[in-house]
């Protein structure tokens, strides 16, 4: 069973759930994990102190971030997905 979470971007603004993970039910996403903004793409870091429960990286984590092997996969996942949503609405 997947839960959500209220997330804020802190590039955007745009309010979206943080899904956790709906293959294992006691995942929970751990202060410092990243989370994709579906409408600007931006990283956020999970921080549940926090009102909208993101905040955005420093330049040191986001090019941390931007570094890591999985971050060109990532972002054109969300673009096709995002194509894909794109489709379906007309």
């Amino acid at each position: 069973m997947s839960i959500e979470i209220q997330t804020t971007c802190p590039s955007c603004g745009r309010e979206c759930p943080l899904a956790t993970n709906p293959t294992d039910d006691d995942w929970m996403p751990e202060p410092g994990d990243v989370a994709m903004c579906v409408e600007c793409e931006a990283p956020g870091l999970y921080d549940p102190s926090l009102e909208g429960n993101l905040r955005a990286p420093t330049a040191d984590e986001l090019a941390a971030i931007q570094a890591a092997p999985q971050w060109k996969d990532t972002i054109a996942a969300l673009r096709h997905a995002k194509r894909l949503g794109a489709r379906r609405a007309n």
